[in-house]
C-alpha cells in the first residue's frame, strides 16, 4: 500500500460518516524516531506470533542483536578535509537505519494496534504514521 491509498481510504471514510450524519474526528500520528525505537525482545515476539520461528527467528534474532552504531563527521577547511569519528556504541533497540526490513518490521510491531483500536474506532496506518 501507498500513503495515496492510505489518503484515499481515509476520504472515503470521512465521507461515508458526513453521508450518515456520524460524528467523525481524526488523529493523525506520526512516530518519532519510530524505527528507532523498538524493542528487540517485544519485536522477535510478535514476529513469533506472525509464525516466523525456528531457524528464521534465529536469523531476526542475530539481525536486531549485538549492532553497533557510530557517527562520523566531514569537517572541510578550505582544501582540507577532516573525518572524525566517535566511539561505537551498542544499539539496544530499533533496526538498521534506512534497512528495507526497517518499515516491515516496524509494522509488524504494531501489527496488534488496528485491532485493539477497532473496539474505539477506525484506524488507518502507513508504515509509521497512524490515522
Amino acid at each position: 500500500r501507498s500513503t495515496t491509498t492510505a489518503a484515499m481510504n481515509l476520504i472515503e471514510t470521512l465521507i461515508q460518516s458526513i453521508e450518515n450524519s456520524d460524528t467523525t474526528s481524526a488523529i493523525f500520528l506520526d512516530y518519532s524516531k519510530a524505527f528507532d525505537s523498538l524493542c528487540h525482545n517485544t519485536l522477535l515476539i510478535k514476529l513469533n506470533n506472525v509464525g516466523i520461528n525456528g531457524q528464521a527467528a534465529s536469523w531476526f534474532n542475530s539481525y536486531l542483536t549485538g549492532r553497533k552504531q557510530a557517527v562520523e563527521i566531514t569537517t572541510v577547511n578550505n582544501t582540507l578535509t577532516q573525518k572524525t569519528t566517535s566511539n561505537k556504541m551498542i544499539l539496544n533497540r530499533g533496526v538498521p537505519q534506512g534497512s528495507i526490513l526497517g518499515p516491515v518490521l516496524f509494522i509488524i510491531y504494531l501489527s496488534d494496534l488496528p485491532q485493539f483500536l477497532a473496539n474505539y474506532c477506525e484506524s488507518l496506518m502507513y508504515a509509521d504514521d497512524t490515522v
